[in-house]
């Protein structure tokens, strides 16, 4: 009887990647467990291990929140069948100049599929070689990858009588993102030009707190509105259906927060994710989660309203050697929202330092916002071209003239702690100016940590996993990472718990120049007496100025 080691994709399973298929094989197959939970960090081979459980249950969903990592899939592993939404596929053979009132002028290849439907459903579906080819074969094959958004909201066409609309295993990779990408999924912003647009009053929407009667009283009126209203485009229909279902997923949730932006906009969003995982996971009879920063299993199976007795968790460890992967706490600056303005000069000072360490290397700086990527380029003005920045509208432009440029650029990245690949020469150092804390002037966040502190924490653990995960990616692979802030010191003392143990190995405190020194040296024989309950006798030594806590089998 084969297992699922017998079905790995690749030539031979390294022995992290069989033992973990046996694990996966023992829960889901002999105890007949539908839920499985796989940490694993990066150089594992998460991928492959959730291609060889697909092809073991022969029919398989395998999903992601990041294109990038679908996109990997796709050429990693053939016998896959991927599709993204619509936007993603030029309509190479759409006569889009035969629309010339929509701005479309002769010659033009065309924008995207989504566009072209739009224009003209049925001339679309006669002549798309992109799109359409690739949707039939996702839902036709046995073993297909896409994002969560398509699978969420995109339904097995009825001209496909033979799709395969019901898998037999769901495989979620870097799941650590799902329950916000569930949670998006349920969020509707209403302004005054969509109430216009189907006749309903605006100011229907209470902005006063603890209106939720009245407020979905409301909702209900302009979902009821949207849906009666006549549209003159399958654009407008697309978007109206998406808010209406937008509705219906928050107010199922029966947790839901609403509240009004400075711009005038209305915002509901459910405040569990419950109610959207339950349609996405009913595609299919069996769950694999995989993620290289789970964090508590336990706080992100209830955070997707799982039993945690319906499922089974295995964290592995990273095959990185710990040497290649430091994470050298250094803290310049004590970085508030209170204490930016007057801290943003020696940060600046400091970043520059580093920077000026590596004259001839690569680096990554990952800033929270585009505020404080602006507010460090000007201050790196001595570096000239060889800092780069980037907008929302050209972040893969920029990246990619980071990766192939000769020169020694240093990017200073906004929303780039997942979903980065900067493997060898492409960095060599990465800083994090600031602990990267959730924005608290974002009403959600800020309801959420109100509710449970301990899912604020786990927000901000993920995001330093990640972050350092960007820049080493096998085990060849080396980068020295610096933290600047000193707010790590009494969040990773206070939530060491929440870091995988692979992560705590690679850190080490540096010498700092504080009022309070002795805090550092504190700091580290706590997280040693922590540690070494079943793990064998820690030890805190001295090298080189710095203050390390190591294994004894890692000290020299």
């Amino acid at each position: 009887m084969k297992t699922m080691t017998d079905h790995f994709p690749l030539p031979e399973p390294r022995h992290t990647q069989r033992g973990a298929l046996e694990r996966i094989h023992q829960a889901m197959v002999v105890e007949d467990k539908r839920v499985f939970v796989l940490d694993a960090p990066t150089g594992v081979g998460k991928s492959a291990i959730g291609v060889a459980v697909a092809s073991y249950f022969e029919t398989a969903f395998i999903t992601s929140h990041q294109n990038a990592l679908v996109d990997q899939y796709e050429a990693d592993f053939h016998k896959l069948h991927a599709v993204k939404g619509k936007a993603n596929y030029r309509c190479r053979n759409f006569p889009f100049a035969l629309y010339p009132k929509r701005g479309f002028m002769a010659g033009d290849v065309g924008p995207d599929c989504q566009a072209a439907e739009d224009l003209d459903e049925d001339r679309h579906k006669e002549v798309c070689a992109d799109y359409i080819p690739a949707r039939n074969s996702f839902w036709r094959g046995p073993l297909s990858a896409t994002n969560v958004d398509f699978l969420f909201w995109a339904p097995c066409p009825e001209s496909l009588g033979d799709g395969i609309s019901h898998r037999r295993v769901l495989v979620v990779d870097e799941c650590h993102g799902l329950e916000k990408k569930l949670i998006e999924l349920g969020t509707l912003k209403v302004t005054q030009a969509h109430c216009a647009e189907v006749g309903f009053d605006f100011r229907q929407f209470p902005c006063a707190p603890n209106k939720q009667g009245k407020v979905e009283t409301a909702l209900r009126e302009f979902q009821d509105r949207m849906t009666k209203m006549p549209f003159d485009s399958k654009k407008k229909a697309r978007v109206r259906l998406n808010r209406s279902t937008a509705i219906d997923v928050a107010l199922d949730s029966g947790d839901w927060f609403y509240w009004t932006t400075e711009n005038g906009e209305f915002v509901v969003c459910p405040m569990k994710a419950h109610v959207a995982a339950a349609k996405l996971f009913a595609k299919a009879d069996k769950l694999l989660f995989m993620s290289a920063t789970m964090g508590d299993a336990g706080q992100f199976l209830r955070g997707l309203g799982i039993t945690e007795t319906d499922a089974t968790s295995l964290a592995v460890d990273s095959p990185f050697p710990p040497e290649n992967r430091m994470l050298s706490f250094h803290p310049a600056v004590y970085m508030t929202h209170k204490t930016y303005a007057q801290a943003l000069p020696k940060m600046q000072k400091v970043c520059r330092q580093v920077i000026r360490h590596y004259p001839k290397e690569k680096g990554l700086v990952l800033c929270q916002g585009y505020p404080m990527q602006l507010d460090l380029a000007r201050g790196f003005a001595e570096f000239g071209a060889r800092i780069l920045v980037h907008t929302k509208h050209n972040r893969e432009e920029v990246i990619a003239r980071h990766c192939e440029s000769a020169e020694p650029t240093v990017l200073l990245g906004v929303a780039m702690f997942e979903g980065l690949d900067l493997k060898d020469e492409r960095a060599r150092f990465l800083i994090f100016p600031k602990v990267p804390y959730p924005n608290l002037g974002d009403p959600y966040v800020a309801e959420r940590k109100r509710r449970d502190e301990q899912w604020y924490a786990r927000q901000v653990a993920l995001a330093i996993v990640q972050g350092a995960g960007r820049v080493v990616r096998s085990e060849t692979d080396h980068a020295e990472i610096y933290m600047l802030d000193s707010c790590f010191l009494r969040f990773i003392n206070q939530y060491e718990a929440l870091f995988p143990p692979w992560f705590l190995d690679a850190i080490e405190f540096g010498q700092t120049k504080t009022k309070r020194p002795h805090s550092v040296a504190r700091t580290a024989v706590q997280m040693l007496r922590r540690r070494a309950t079943g793990r064998g006798k820690w030890r805190v030594w001295m090298d080189r100025g710095r203050l390390r806590l190591s294994p004894p089998w890692r000290v020299p």
